[in-house]
């Protein structure tokens, strides 16, 4: 594993990150970290399942409670940015989802490759410069299923 390591870590290696590298008593764990650190993942937004026909009354009171507005999609509603409410039945996760934010979500996706993670290549959306801008890991964790999106 330390060869592919090394050759993601080259994508985004420098002097700064260099340093911490060569100073660390176990190199791959260390190159890990400095991926980690440099796809800036935060969470974006947290997607709830309502399957009892409540998704607009529970969107507008998470509107009202993160003083944001009601945004309607194709398969819900957004209550503020950061909640989203799934009405759809085909809706992924047992409870819900989580999006998560990165910088590069093509590297974010060899990165947990890497760790042996798995992903719904049938859910990736790409931009028009052919850059990944959403993809669903296959598993979820604790009922909720866990997407990238820029």
């Amino acid at each position: 594993m330390l060869e592919k390591v090394e050759e993601l870590y080259k994508q985004i290696a420098n002097e700064e990150s260099e340093t911490r590298v060569k100073q660390s008593q176990d190199k791959e764990k260390a190159m890990l970290s400095e991926i980690y650190n440099k796809l800036d993942i935060r969470i974006k937004h947290i997607g709830l399942n309502e399957e009892n026909g409540n998704a607009l009354e529970l969107a507008e009171a998470y509107a009202a409670f993160f003083n944001g507005a009601v945004r309607k999609t194709s398969k819900g509603y957004f209550g503020s940015e950061l909640v989203e409410i799934m009405n759809n039945e085909k809706a992924k996760g047992r409870h819900g989802h989580i999006g998560l934010y990165c910088k590069d979500i093509d590297l974010a996706k060899k990165y947990y490759e890497l760790l042996g993670y798995h992903f719904d290549d049938a859910s990736a959306t790409f931009d028009d410069e052919g850059k990944m801008k959403f993809i669903y890991f296959k598993d979820e964790i604790g009922g909720f299923a866990i997407h990238f999106v820029k």
